[in-house]
């Protein structure tokens, strides 16, 4: 942390890992492809709750700059099928 902002201070480029929730597993593939089909990513199967109903995705990726990593978790916000991005 820096005493300017109150995020972490990062060194890019820098692996970046998103946690994506959502309700079915292959739309939610299919929404992390469309999001990063012109870059590399790693998904896996983070969590699936009790009754089946969520699951959430562990997605990492290179990310090259503040603005690049807000871009692609607005990406992941907007998409219909994606319920929650951390």
């Amino acid at each position: 942390m820096n005493g300017k902002s109150k995020g972490p201070v990062l060194e890019y480029p820098c692996r970046w890992t998103y946690k994506v929730v959502g309700k079915d597993r292959e739309e939610l593939s299919a929404a992390l492809r469309e999001i990063f089909k012109n870059r590399s990513c790693d998904a896996s199967l983070s969590n699936v709750s009790s009754r089946g109903t969520y699951l959430c995705m562990n997605v990492e990726t290179t990310v090259f700059s503040d603005e690049d990593r807000r871009a692609l978790f607005a990406l992941l916000s907007r998409h219909p099928v994606v319920k929650i991005v951390l």
